[in-house]
């Protein structure tokens, strides 16, 4: 997982035209594979992969490692996995849309 979430990274700062839907303040994103957690700090200047928490948790997802995967590859998105009970999101809808829009778009040559 981590190494998908550090391609992820990757794709996210090299790419220019994500850029406008990155936020001013940093958004905090938490995945929880079962007993694991990840932290994903996304702004616009920075995007950055945390082991232990940064303090606070801005968008928080909960599900097994196939459906995070899918998420952060943008194979599936996060709201229809969601509706369908198969991961639980918890945040303001705005910051699970821009989270939902990164993932979808730079899905760009991931690989799992």
């Amino acid at each position: 997982m981590k190494e998908l979430l550090n391609q992820f990274v990757g794709n996210v700062l090299n790419e220019s035209t994500l850029l406008p839907i990155l936020p001013k303040t940093p958004v905090h994103i938490c995945f929880q594979i079962e007993y694991e957690l990840f932290f994903l700090e996304i702004s616009s200047q920075n995007c950055v992969i945390h082991l232990s928490s940064p303090g606070k948790t801005d968008v928080w997802i909960k599900g097994d490692h196939r459906h995070i995967e899918e998420i952060i590859t943008g194979v599936e998105r996060l709201r229809k996995l969601e509706s369908r009970n198969l991961i639980r999101v918890t945040g303001k809808l705005k910051d699970i849309l821009m989270a939902e829009a990164l993932f979808y778009l730079g899905q760009k040559k991931l690989s799992a």
